[in-house]
């Protein structure tokens, strides 16, 4: 199974047609004068230094607003400023994207308390004062757990449930 700091410029452009497709519940593929023009954009975010579980869950967002960003151009909404913009605020370290991207293969109500758990824990220790007692003690034991939990989600080697989806859970919160 290959993760988003692994995919390629197609693999990139299938990810986002597959989160369009699966949001709105219809197969949908660009018109063919933007399939290029799409590459290029999600290419160059990468080459540009993009980190690949942000991007991948920036492009969750987009295609979760589908309906609404359709007909906007790829150059609109393939910009760092406005496909970061959600994060703007969310300061948090690539382990927490990580294990938001992993949450979405938890299959059993005990895995989905577990990412739950302790994406809710590392949070709080990102978001602790410095100076906190415990704090980075805290944010090494929730990142040690995230990535166990990653760990056995790369073993089984299964597409992603979306039992648990935090993306949708931290936009209903925002509304």
């Amino acid at each position: 199974m290959r993760t988003p700091e692994e995919f390629d410029g197609t693999e990139w452009f299938r990810y986002f047609t597959d989160a369009v497709s699966r949001e709105t519940g219809e197969a949908w593929s660009p018109p063919g004068f933007e399939v290029n023009v799409w590459l290029k954009l999600l290419k160059r975010l990468r080459d540009d230094g993009a980190g690949g579980f942000q991007l991948a869950l920036a492009i969750d967002l987009i295609a979760m607003r589908w309906n609404y960003l359709e007909k906007r151009s790829p150059w609109e909404l393939i910009t760092p400023g406005r496909l970061f913009y959600p994060f703007r605020n969310l300061s948090r370290p690539v382990s927490f994207w990580r294990g938001v991207w992993f949450s979405r293969y938890a299959e059993t109500d005990e895995e989905i308390r577990y990412f739950d758990h302790w994406l809710a824990q590392l949070e709080a220790a990102v978001q602790a004062d410095p100076g906190t007692r415990g704090k980075s003690g805290h944010w090494q034991v929730a990142e040690q757990k995230l990535t166990a939990a990653e760990g056995k989600i790369l073993d089984r080697n299964q597409a992603p449930s979306f039992e648990f989806n935090w993306l949708k859970q931290w936009t209903k919160e925002m509304r």
